[in-house]
């Protein structure tokens, strides 16, 4: 069953359920309100009755009285009873039989009050309503009336008919029209990001999601959006730098085969090209096999989890959903987006890894100062930074590199040191560049450790200093700390 469909079903039920209530409610209301209005008639009815039976009770006229009882019992079909007593004679009544003896020993009247009303039941179950108003003033006799109330109920029986019947209408028809629109309003958002998601699964990273609602899923859809924006441009990134890196090895290895192709007669000089060829070939395979396994495991270790979690919290925004929950519902929408926000930092940290793309803005120096600031809070380490440099005098590449030695020393020192502290200084001195760091960490064996790495690390920072015509040089002991110092020819950058 879709989502559309559940939202449909409990969008429905709700709403018969409530139009019931409502339905009852009104219908309670309305019998009420006509009983109440009957009680009100019925109570200027005996007044006017009282106040015409004064003079006839005064003169004693007792057929008079009697016709004037008989005739409004006629008049009115709610009227059951009525009948005047004096001193507990009665002077007319509109019974069959004589006057209940009950009705002649009813409670004193309320002090202060000349109507009053009792509730009074026969033996059939028929519930009454006994009006006794005081006749004269001072009163002289009471003027009793019984007011029924299945009369007035079973008028109402042709109304109450009409409404069961325009209530059963509506109890179809409203709250079908209501859960057809509001489960398309509802769903249309969270199918659209379901949608995406799985358009983003499947490497359509130029897929953006336009969902315009004013609320939480549309700042999810924003964030959402975002976060495609920037893994497009990371992966667009990448691919150009491997393009890039692909074309510039290609020429060099066709460069490589001319210059073999003039030494074919120093059969040694060709061995040797041949094998260094050979290990360039291996070496530009495993650079680039090696970049992209560690996307592919920063993308899954950082982004998986968390898309795991959308899809769960989706699904709890779903659930809550169905048990009509909406605040349940808004604070799960509200987590998504949280994680969304999550995602989305930890995209732009796996694109800083890759390159830093301020330092094109604010420089190297102001680059790896924020670096540098961001380790400190990270972690509890001090690291004290200086340099002279000038940007202008240092190129793209050159820049790159620097930027590269330093993360990586950093990350070593974080993992591994233990350090607490560490020193950097870039300064420019004549025609070279010099870079020193040192750490008071634990140190390590410098021999057996170069022996086991495999291109990254110590001998990674080595390749990229050599790569830009510079040296470097390693030192440290055990307990000793660690210190790396590199020099690097200046070329002016344009």
């Amino acid at each position: 069953m879709t989502i559309r469909s559940k939202i449909f079903i409990y969008i429905f039920s709700s709403s018969v359920l409530i139009i019931i209530i409502i339905f009852a409610v009104v219908f309670y209301w309305f019998s009420n309100f006509h009983l109440r209005k009957s009680i009100d008639y019925e109570k200027n009815m005996i007044r006017l009755v009282a106040l015409e039976s004064k003079e006839l009770i005064l003169t004693n006229d007792l057929i008079a009285l009697k016709n004037l009882c008989q005739s409004t019992n006629k008049s009115n079909s709610h009227i059951a009873y009525i009948f005047v007593e004096k001193d507990h004679d009665v002077l007319a009544h509109t019974f069959t039989k004589g006057v209940p003896r009950g009705f002649l020993n009813l409670e004193e009247f309320p002090d202060l009050s000349d109507l009053d009303v009792i509730s009074i039941e026969n033996n059939e179950g028929d519930l009454f309503y006994h009006f006794r108003v005081k006749v004269g003033t001072p009163s002289f006799a009471t003027l009793h009336l019984g007011f029924s109330v299945r009369s007035i109920k079973s008028e109402l029986i042709p109304l109450q008919r009409a409404m069961i019947l325009l209530g059963g209408f509506l109890l179809v028809i409203m709250p079908f029209c209501v859960a057809y629109f509001l489960s398309r309003i509802i769903s249309r958002p969270i199918n659209l990001l379901r949608y995406g998601s799985q358009r983003i699964g499947k490497g359509e990273l130029d897929y953006r999601l336009n969902i315009k609602t004013g609320d939480e899923l549309e700042q999810l859809a924003d964030e959402f959006n975002l976060m495609s924006e920037r893994l497009e441009v990371s992966y667009n990134t990448l691919e150009q730098k491997v393009a890039d890196r692909t074309e510039s090895l290609q020429k060099e290895i066709g460069e490589r085969k001319k210059a073999l192709d003039k030494l074919k007669h120093h059969e040694q000089m060709l061995e040797v090209s041949e094998r260094d060829l050979k290990r360039f070939s291996r070496k530009l395979l495993s650079i680039r096999e090696e970049e992209k396994k560690k996307l592919s495991n920063s993308l899954h270790d950082e982004l998986g989890s968390i898309t795991a979690a959308l899809l769960l919290r989706l699904s709890i925004v779903e659930e809550e959903i169905k048990d009509n929950n909406v605040q349940g519902a808004l604070t799960a929408a509200d987590q998504t987006r949280n994680l969304f926000k999550e995602s989305v930092e930890k995209l732009k940290k796996i694109t800083k890894d890759l390159r830093p793309l301020n330092m094109d803005i604010i420089g190297l120096s102001n680059a790896l100062r924020q670096h540098f600031s961001t380790i400190e809070e990270q972690v509890k380490i001090k690291i004290d930074f200086s340099e002279n440099i000038d940007e202008c005098k240092i190129d793209d590449e050159t820049a790159i590199v620097l930027y590269r030695v330093n993360q990586e020393a950093v990350n070593n020192i974080v993992k591994h040191a233990g350090a607490k502290n560490v020193k950097i200084r870039l300064l420019f001195q004549s025609d070279t560049i010099q870079l020193s760091i040192r750490d008071d960490g634990k140190g390590f064996d410098l021999e057996g450790v170069l022996q086991k790495t495999d291109g990254f690390g110590l001998r990674g920072m080595r390749e990229w200093i050599e790569s830009a015509g510079g040296t470097c040089v390693i030192k440290s002991a055990p307990e000793k700390g660690t210190e790396i110092s590199a020099t690097i020819p200046k070329n002016e950058g344009e």
